[in-house]
């Protein structure tokens, strides 16, 4: 193998930085086209339209009408502006989450913080006053200008077809990038319109259904039944402990099937030492593949990060510790250069 990926790394985020020396704040590239206070002020005493859920049927997986993803007026520039932002802000956050997440130090975990960002912003549509302006300054949307009158609110769907901008580089002849999304209300509990055209925009299948809550046990098993079947077997027993006073549940997922450029052929297999410390090992199952890879060699690191190719525009980046050094250690030393990863990378998979 060649080291290459470090110089590639440095050329690329030079070329990014040239390229965006004047900066823009987030809240510019997603507010919503001609905005003043009067306007706001004026939508909001209008009455929102409502949507009724469906009870859930065990027999039917029928979706809300689909909305079809179209390209918006704009110029190239600030289609790949907002992209760029857009990924930045979701790398930051996600790194949040990563943090938060290690600190309960779970035996595993696995999330996808363009799926966790969405999935945020479809909240934030269907939510109002002080909820809404918190988690527009959670996503790093927030405008810094203070108005007396009202808070200015940034355009959801702006960010979701930006978003869906990044997953449509995916190449649909050989790989499925999929997003999925469920929302469960209370019997008697309508959600808003906007915030079911948010779930739409956000996924390519959303499913709305109303359940009795007050019998806990039985809406768990419902629930879980019905994501089970949505989402053809790939998640099961989601929800546990359901408590009978809840009013609301939301779950996404995201899906991704794709198929190496170069095949590695899973019967040349050897058991191999995987070290979990310093002192610990484990003996795992290790495929072998002989070919030429971008990959950078970080001895400071103490760990090696290779490129496989998948598609033509998407990777799977593994970061493999050297021998005697910690996972923890490697958590610590390569999670923070992730996002300069991805800028260089756009659709790479951790």
């Amino acid at each position: 193998m060649q080291e290459t990926l470090g110089p590639l790394l440095l050329i690329s985020w030079l070329t990014l930085v040239a390229a965006n020396r004047v900066y823009v704040h987030p809240f510019s590239l997603f507010a919503y086209d001609n905005f003043s206070c009067e306007i706001i002020q004026a939508q909001a005493q209008k009455p929102l339209a409502m949507v009724k859920p469906i009870p859930i049927d065990p027999q039917d997986l029928t979706e809300p009408p689909t909305h079809t993803h179209k390209d918006v007026e704009g110029s190239r520039e600030k289609v790949t502006q907002q992209v760029t932002v857009l990924a930045e802000l979701q790398n930051t956050l996600g790194l949040r989450f990563y943090n938060a997440l290690m600190q309960q130090k779970p035996a595993n975990a696995l999330f996808s913080p363009v799926n966790a960002f969405g999935a945020l912003v479809v909240l934030y549509m269907g939510a109002s006053n002080t909820t809404a302006e918190h988690l527009q300054h959670l996503l790093g949307l927030g405008d810094n200008r203070e108005m007396k009158d009202c808070v200015p609110l940034f355009d959801g769907h702006k960010v979701l077809h930006a978003q869906w901008n990044i997953s449509s580089l995916v190449d649909a002849n050989t790989d499925e990038l999929r997003t999925l999304v469920w929302n469960f209300v209370n019997n008697g509990v309508d959600l808003s319109q906007e915030f079911v055209r948010g779930m739409q925009d956000f996924s390519d299948a959303s499913y709305v259904r109303s359940v009795d809550f007050s019998k806990s046990e039985e809406a768990e098993a419902q629930m879980n039944s019905f994501i089970q079947r949505a989402s053809a077997g790939n998640m099961k027993h989601l929800f546990k402990a359901i408590s009978p006073s809840t009013e609301f549940l939301f779950a996404s997922a995201i899906l991704f099937k794709g198929k190496w450029r170069t095949a590695i052929k899973s019967e040349v297999m050897t058991l191999q030492k995987f070290w979990t410390s310093e002192e610990t090992s484990v003996m795992v199952p290790f495929m072998s593949h002989t070919g030429s890879y971008k990959y950078l060699n970080d001895k400071g690191g103490r760990c090696t990060i290779i490129q496989l190719p998948l598609s033509k525009g998407t990777y799977m980046l593994l970061v493999l510790p050297h021998e005697g050094t910690s996972l923890e250690h490697i958590e610590f030393v390569a999670v923070p250069v992730l996002p300069i990863l991805v800028f260089c990378c756009p659709l790479c998979l951790f």
